[in-house]
């Protein structure tokens, strides 16, 4: 069961409620991986809470009631309103990691920040961040919180770039996953909240080699809907490396040609040469001083880049909604697939998930994992010939 509360976080708030007859029109809720999550929905004038849908100052909470347990789903703000002649109203709300998009800063190194009238708690806590950033001997974390206790900032977007596109990019960069998460009160400790009451809001980074086990899998036949495998010949593809070392005197430390030892995705018989054939390119690397440095590089460059480029696309239903004792599924999580006639049996990450709060039978998952791999910091320094 789902509650949505308008301004507010109080039985006075409550824009839907099944269970006090409180409803609103076509609820869907879009958790997304990286980017803001979104809430759009309908309010008819009759609902206790229409005069609080005002675009922009609104701000709305969708709460779950899973079991007996409160879950905080979805924190944001109203960034578009349609009103039909008959006074229904088409609201569209982002989530709350759009909020970094207010803050704005220069672009430079890991960034300063010029924005002065946002909170302190988040200034605070992104200069601790930018620290951890610029400091390389530190230790790798898998989980970093910074923790917000506001919910707006004055916009001002006349600098390079908003703290939400850099730290997306960073996160990309870095194979990290960036989303905001948030803490909620059982339903029965929010009693008489003052209207606007700040629930804690969670800007969270986690390392993609990080990424919990999902309990629920995903198998053909059971809970898939659809399943696409994409598979492409990147620009970057070769199965075989010439490398040259460091500059002396005119000449480059030289090595034998390096054939890579893959295979065939699926076919550990079929090596890559034997699919594709003799696909050479030369290669760079600046720092190699000696043979067997050069030869360690080339080989793990060659390995590196023979492989085909995949993507596998899946849509799933949540079988806990049809069976309680099944755990449910959730962002971020890696979650076991298997379709035998596609030859797919690894583990996909939850990249989506779309929850529609009137008919949660029709609520979905979508998985999604690429082939791409992003170079180390030991091949950034290689370059082509």
């Amino acid at each position: 069961m789902y509650r949505v509360y308008i301004n507010g976080y109080n039985a006075g708030a409550l824009a839907m409620d099944i269970q006090k007859g409180i409803v609103l029109e076509d609820p869907v809720l879009t958790l997304n991986d990286g980017s803001p999550d979104k809430f759009t929905f309908s309010i008819l004038p009759d609902n206790p809470r229409y005069d609080h849908t005002v675009l922009w100052g609104a701000r709305v909470t969708v709460d779950e009631e899973d079991g007996g347990t409160i879950e905080g789903r979805f924190r944001g703000r109203i960034i578009s309103i349609k009103t039909d002649m008959y006074g229904r109203r088409d609201v569209v709300c982002e989530g709350a990691l759009a909020y970094l998009d207010d803050v704005s800063f220069y672009a430079l190194g890991v960034g300063t920040l010029v924005s002065s009238t946002f909170a302190v708690d988040l200034v605070d806590a992104l200069t601790a961040f930018n620290t951890y950033l610029d400091d390389s001997s530190r230790a790798v974390t898998t989980n970093l919180e910074l923790r917000m206790t506001k919910r707006y900032w004055d916009a001002g977007k006349d600098m390079d770039w908003s703290l939400l596109d850099w730290l997306k990019s960073w996160a990309s960069d870095n194979n990290y996953h960036l989303w905001a998460s948030y803490r909620s009160a059982s339903y029965e400790e929010q009693g008489e909240a003052e209207e606007g009451h700040d629930d804690l809001v969670y800007i969270r980074l986690l390392a993609d080699d990080s990424l919990p086990a999902s309990e629920q899998g995903v198998s053909y036949g059971v809970n898939m809907v659809s399943c696409n495998v994409t598979e492409t010949i990147r620009d970057s593809f070769l199965t075989r490396v010439h490398p040259l070392g460091q500059e002396t005197d005119g000449y480059r430390i030289d090595a034998p040609d390096i054939d890579t030892t893959n295979t065939v995705r699926g076919d550990t018989q079929t090596t890559m040469i034997d699919r594709f054939g003799i696909v050479e390119r030369g290669v760079v690397f600046d720092s190699a001083t000696s043979a067997e440095a050069l030869t360690a590089r080339g080989t793990t460059y060659v390995n590196r880049y023979a492989k085909e480029g995949y993507e596998i696309d899946i849509r799933a239903v949540d079988s806990h909604y049809i069976d309680s004792s099944v755990t449910k599924f959730r962002m971020r999580t890696l979650v076991p697939v298997s379709h035998p006639a596609l030859g797919i049996s690894e583990t996909v990450p939850v990249k989506q998930m779309v929850f529609y709060l009137n008919a949660p039978q029709k609520n979905e998952v979508l998985l999604s994992k690429s082939g791409s791999r992003r170079l180390t910091d030991q091949i950034r320094e290689v370059r082509p010939l």
